[in-house]
C-alpha cells in the first residue's frame, strides 16, 4: 500500500489549520481549522472518519483526551467546545 500525501488527508478544509492533535494510539489525527471544523482522519489510510462543526469562531487550539474518546477546541471568540469522538 502506498503512503497517502498529507495534502490528501486534509482535503476539504476551507481554511488554514490552527493546530492538530493525534489520538493517544497515533492512529487518528484531528486538526482544528479556521473554518470552524475539526475533521477526524485515519492516519494510515488517509481517510476522513468524521467532521465536527463548532460555532466558536476559528478553531485555534485542540486537544484529545488521554483515553482518545473526547476532544476539546478553543475558538477565537474565547469559548471552548468539548465533544465525544466517534
Amino acid at each position: 500500500m502506498s503512503e497517502a500525501e498529507p495534502a490528501d488527508w486534509l482535503a476539504g478544509h476551507a481554511g488554514p489549520v490552527g493546530q492538530a492533535a493525534f489520538s493517544p494510539d497515533g492512529g487518528t489525527l484531528l486538526p482544528a481549522v479556521w473554518d470552524q471544523t475539526a475533521r477526524l482522519w485515519g492516519v494510515s489510510a488517509g481517510v476522513q472518519r468524521a467532521a465536527y462543526t463548532r460555532q466558536i469562531g476559528r478553531l485555534l487550539s485542540l486537544a484529545v483526551a488521554p483515553e482518545g474518546m473526547t476532544a476539546a477546541a478553543g475558538g477565537e471568540d474565547g469559548r471552548i467546545a468539548v465533544w465525544d469522538l466517534e
